[in-house]
């Protein structure tokens, strides 16, 4: 079975399909949902009787937000680590992001609307103007304050979810696992995306808290340091070698590392203490055994960077393997069932990011590609785990789901539970 993808033809397009999609296809579908709001909220104030600025007013706020989105979307990939532009685009996105949820809601209403005007083109307007005129406001009215809602959630997510980072703790017995280990500790980060971050502040505030509370043996870090540029990882290099365990910190490139320079971030990481495992198995000698820690470079969608025979070609069976890699669909593709990875740690999904309120994230875009979403699978005595991650991409709010700091205790069992 063939597993080497490391392709740098495939690098190169899948880096060019991501940035068109940023710079074209993102700003068209925008430019249509404003178009689409902007036409249906302007038919609810002219039925609603106001005055002609009002148009004029919503056309300017249309097109003043769209011009901004497109700019600042632009300025921020060129200058990083510019948190001026990235509030701005933030704000931005509070205004546009909202209007995706409602838009199949106007798609209808404009479609309903034009197939009206075709339908009664002949028919006097005073005939449909004259039935139930204030029945059809009110129901207007309360349809807009409806629409409200999602602004709020938008605004919610931002401010609050953004930042709400979630410990999650999990407790997993292992059978070849050293019994002299028993409650060894790995702290798993994912999708960092330093790109999205406010401040080197809210960084870290996560490093002290690792070090003064969690106290671990590992940590892993499972991919995508950046969003767009290895600028953005530059001023987080000291905080990245102030985090400490015991026995080492490992991590493994995502998607957002190679669409970014990744000659440049592999050589930011060097200057830092953290080991990349690039195809590779490392045999972690501790006090009572050995650990193998195996990972690999990203395999995705437009990605095949990753070399899974490589990886696994001096793994003992006999030995607990711990293996880390970006994305959970890997996990189904060539581990589960076909390799001796005890534990998988991935990241790359966000917990769907945005997801349906009190479904647990279980209802997010993600999941329709996608079940292995967030937390804990375990299937034929291997398990997974995905890290729903710290930071965000290209929309910086979280709605649904909540960044979060993974903490493993591991120890040996003879059953599996």
């Amino acid at each position: 079975m063939l597993y080497l993808y490391k392709n740098q033809h495939n690098h190169i397009v899948g880096m060019e399909k991501h940035f068109i999609y940023v710079f074209i296809l993102l700003p068209a579908i925008f430019f249509c949902i404003e178009l689409l709001f902007f036409l249906s909220l302007n038919r609810f104030l002219r039925k609603a009787g106001k005055a002609k600025s009002y148009f004029y007013i919503c056309l300017s706020v249309s097109v003043i937000g769209y011009i901004l989105f497109v700019g600042l979307n632009f300025l921020r990939i060129k200058i990083p680590t510019n948190q001026s532009l990235l509030l701005g685009y933030n704000l931005i996105c509070l205004w546009i992001f909202p209007k995706i949820i409602l838009l199949p809601f106007l798609l209808i209403g404009n479609l309903f609307e034009a197939y009206k005007r075709v339908k009664l083109k002949n028919i006097h307007n005073s005939a449909s103007n004259t039935f139930s005129s204030e029945r059809r406001k009110f129901i207007a009215t309360a349809g807009w304050s409806l629409a409200s809602l999602p602004f709020f959630a938008a605004l919610w997510g931002y401010a609050y979810n953004t930042n709400n980072l979630r410990l999650r703790t999990i407790d997993i017995s292992l059978p070849k696992f050293p019994q002299a280990l028993d409650g060894f500790r790995i702290v798993h980060l994912s999708d960092l995306h330093f790109g999205s971050f406010s401040s080197t502040k809210q960084f870290e505030n996560i490093c002290n808290y690792i070090n003064l509370n969690l106290s671990p043996d590992l940590i892993f870090i499972t991919g995508d340091f950046v969003n767009y540029s290895s600028k953005e990882l530059l001023p987080y290099i000291d905080l990245l070698n102030s985090l400490f365990a015991r026995y080492g910190k490992f991590a493994v490139l995502g998607n957002h590392d190679h669409y970014a320079n990744i000659k440049e971030i592999e050589d930011l990481m060097r200057k830092t203490n953290i080991r990349l495992l690039n195809n590779e198995c490392f045999n972690l000698n501790t006090h009572a055994g050995k650990l193998q820690l195996v990972g690999i470079d990203n395999i995705g969608d437009d990605q095949h960077f990753g070399d899974i025979d490589k990886a696994f070609a001096h793994v003992n069976e006999t030995a607990a393997c711990l293996f880390l890699c970006h994305d959970p669909a890997v996990w189904d593709k060539y581990i589960l069932r076909k390799l001796p990875a005890d534990i998988t740690f991935a990241g790359h999904t966000h917990g769907g990011q945005i997801a349906v309120p009190f479904t647990d994230g279980k209802l997010n875009p993600m999941s329709l590609k996608n079940q292995r979403v967030a937390g804990l699978y375990h299937e034929s005595q291997q398990y997974l785990y995905v890290n729903t991650g710290v930071g965000t991409t290209m929309l910086n709010m979280r709605i649904g789901t909540t960044p979060e700091i993974s903490i493993f205790n591991l120890s040996r069992t003879n059953n599996l539970v």
